[in-house]
């Protein structure tokens, strides 16, 4: 009994360890620990496929006794530098809109509603609480926390209206928003705020990155250092541009007339520009760009961690739907401290290109083939960690993290054609989003196409051009390749000429694998006599019936063509029809041929042969003489010329391809025979003659057979 209950009890614990591992090492592969810290954290690459981006999702230890200072996640690219990310994506942040008493400078909640954004409950993503700032001023604390002391804004703007409708901050009110801003929390400053004349909101310069001066020329630098436009650009595409709307890269948008307060910009990021042509501070104004060691004037947008600084505001409450959208991105993304153990970082990027495309046959005949494409993506590595305000134990640290930010493949462009090394064009939005690629793989998640329909045997030599292209944009080197360096196996055609190079058998094939082997000897065909062969397009080679001919390490396909000369036969007989009785009848009969070309035309360089066959009387089972040739090139025909015998005359030939009995021969009435060999290769001739005399005339005694005088048919 007990060794029974102690075996369930050590299964038991087996299972729970083995739980516990499989649970370690899932979030272990998520991400890679760079040091250890006070509490875990994990990130894990994730692809968000609403609206086709990469994210980090990111895990970490609750902590008891949290501030409302909450916690603020770090990211960096490089492992020395790090700035503080929003962990707000998907949620509704609270923006406190302090604005500079004026009614007409009120407007931060009505452009941010009118832009109708929605977080995941349907509730509005950007939720503007304004305050006048003469009411802030006097009980700052009394706004930003709540009635357990904790802060309650994710975001301050201060704005907007030209010269902050010459208002300050109190010392009281810089030590609030100090309090503020080290908790994590973000602040966007609008135009005129952070300037030489507000000696207040002039603290928070330093922390913004930026230098201030007088306006007019009375600075160090004796110039006007006001900058302005009514067009900017962006000048850096990352991710404030991006979210909650994305903007296309390098875009120019219209804003009402702004220009920067007499500030050069030094350690801030610098997000937009002003454009041409520049102004001051109106209309019919000129500004000049500044830039010095102390940085430029030429700055509409700015940040520097959770500080940022937007020029909104000079024309006294007008703004364009662009600029609002600029408004919304900033704030959103200066919302940096949450009170949740998760986050997803929305910043990152899989800047980085693809490996060079893999192709390779995967199925399918020669004819018919299918190749697949394969590439495999590379990533961007970030790092993370997290902060965590305690009220007990200060600022509490977590580990760092290292997880590779990798898109994945989302299709190919590829093309065909005759050259080694064309570039396939590839064609980009605003958005710097590829738009014309030939294929994407499917489903979504596969790095993997398939091309069909591809002919191997017609289109070998031909290349291909292609380039991967990941979900983020990023393209590949390309690939080039021509299709016979990727074909597993090629195909030998053998064709059978003649020597007038017409086809004298179907052609016939054989595949072979690459680098394989082919060894055969010259086939017979009935009737033909081989006389060579020839490899492509080399010279052609003596062969007979006993050559072989062999090719090895094969990565072509090749034609092997090989040439015979045909073997013709002719029977002969003669006939002697209606013999007279005191004639002689001949024992053979003779005749002259000669192989010619189409027009039968004798030559000297006509091949010479004599024929000497049986002579009968009529009787239609005599058989004949064979003769056996060999045709020439050129010289496809043969033309037979009858010798006639003294006394005799020539009747009639009758000409057949079946036999002497055919039923229906060619008759002729010429004593030269035209005979065409392309459609046959024997023919069968029977001659027939007949006396030259009447049966009342009376031949001189004469016997061909004892008189022959045939020497010259030797």
């Amino acid at each position: 009994m007990f060794k029974q209950n102690f075996n369930k009890r050590l299964f038991l614990v087996l299972l729970t360890c083995l739980f516990f591992s499989i649970l370690f090492f899932k979030k272990a592969d998520a991400s890679i620990v760079v040091s250890s810290g006070q509490f875990r954290l994990t990130a894990e690459n994730s692809w968000d496929y609403s609206v086709k981006k990469n994210y980090a999702r990111l895990n970490w230890e609750k902590i008891s006794n949290l501030s409302s200072g909450g916690y603020t996640l770090y990211q960096s690219e490089d492992g020395k530098n790090w700035a503080a990310k929003s962990t707000n994506y998907g949620k509704a942040i609270r923006v406190l809109n302090v604005y500079p008493n004026t009614a007409r400078s009120n407007t931060l909640k009505s452009w941010m509603d009118a832009l109708g954004l929605k977080d995941n409950q349907n509730q509005n993503l950007i939720q503007v609480t304004p305050i006048a700032l003469s009411n802030f001023n006097r009980n700052p604390d009394a706004y930003l926390k709540d009635s357990q002391g904790n802060f309650q804004y994710d975001v301050i703007m201060f704005g907007s209206w030209d010269s902050n409708n010459g208002l300050d901050l109190t010392s009281n009110s810089v030590n609030s928003l100090t309090h503020y801003i080290t908790s994590g929390r973000g602040v966007l400053f609008g135009h005129d705020t952070v300037t030489s004349n507000k000696a207040n909101f002039k603290n928070f310069a330093a922390k913004l990155g930026i230098y201030v001066y007088n306006t007019g020329t009375n600075n160090p630098f004796n110039k006007e250092l006001r900058l302005g436009s009514t067009k900017v650009k962006i000048i850096n595409n990352g991710y404030l541009v991006k979210y909650p709307f994305e903007l296309s890269n390098d875009q120019q948008l219209t804003i009402p007339l702004a220009h920067s307060g007499a500030q050069l910009s030094s350690t801030a990021v610098r997000w937009m520009e002003f454009l041409p042509p520049f102004k001051t501070v109106s209309e019919n104004s000129t500004g000049f760009i500044v830039q010095n060691q102390y940085g430029t004037n030429n700055h509409y947008l700015i940040t520097k961690d959770n500080l940022g600084m937007i020029q909104t505001g000079h024309s006294n409450g007008a703004s364009t739907v662009d600029e609002r959208k600029i408004l919304a991105n900033t704030l959103y993304n200066l919302a940096q401290v949450t009170l949740d153990s998760e986050a997803s970082d929305y910043t990152v990027k899989d800047t980085t290109s693809p490996e060079s495309p893999t192709v390779k046959v995967k199925s399918g005949n020669l004819a018919n083939l299918t190749l697949e494409m394969n590439a495999k993506d590379k990533g961007k590595n970030y790092q993370w960690y997290v902060e965590a305000s305690t009220k007990n134990q200060g600022k509490l640290k977590s580990d760092i993290v290292s997880e590779e930010i990798i898109s994945d493949i989302q299709g190919y462009i590829y093309m065909w054609d005759e050259k080694e090394s064309t570039m396939p064009i590839v064609k980009k939005n605003e958005y710097g989003e590829v738009t014309n690629l030939t294929k994407k793989v499917e489903p979504e998640d596969s790095r993997i196409i398939e091309i069909s329909g591809i002919n191997g045997l017609k289109d070998e030599n031909k290349w291909l051009h292609v380039v991967a292209v990941d979900r983020a944009h990023n393209i590949s080197t390309v690939k080039h390749v021509q299709l016979k360096e990727i074909l597993n196996s090629f195909q030998i055609t053998e064709k059978y000429l003649d020597q007038e190079g017409r086809t004298i058998k179907n052609d016939t094939t054989r595949e072979i694998i690459r680098n394989g082997s082919y060894k055969e000897r010259v086939p017979t065909i009935s009737n033909y006599q081989i006389t060579g062969y020839q490899i492509d397009n080399q010279p052609s080679i003596v062969a007979n019936e006993n050559t072989s001919v062999t090719l090895n390490k094969i990565a072509a396909h090749h034609n092997i063509t090989y040439f015979y000369k045909k073997k013709i036969s002719i029977s002969l007989r003669q006939t002697i029809e209606n013999p007279h009785q005191d004639l002689a009848l001949p024992k053979n009969g003779y005749a002259f041929a000669n192989l010619v070309g189409t027009n039968f035309t004798l030559s000297t360089i006509s091949e010479h042969y004599s024929f000497s066959f049986p002579s009968y009387l009529s009787h239609p089972s005599s058989q004949g003489s064979v003769y056996t040739l060999f045709l020439k090139k050129g010289r496809q025909n043969l033309r037979v010329e009858t010798i006639i015998p003294e006394y005799y005359i020539f009747k009639e030939m009758r000409i057949s391809t079946k036999s002497f009995s055919d039923n229906q021969p060619f008759i002729q009435k010429d004593k030269v025979a035209k005979l065409d060999f392309t459609s046959t290769s024997h023919f069968f001739l029977t001659i027939s003659l007949q006396p030259k005399i009447s049966s009342v005339q009376y031949p001189a005694n004469y016997s061909w057979q004892k008189n022959e005088k045939l020497n010259f048919l030797k």
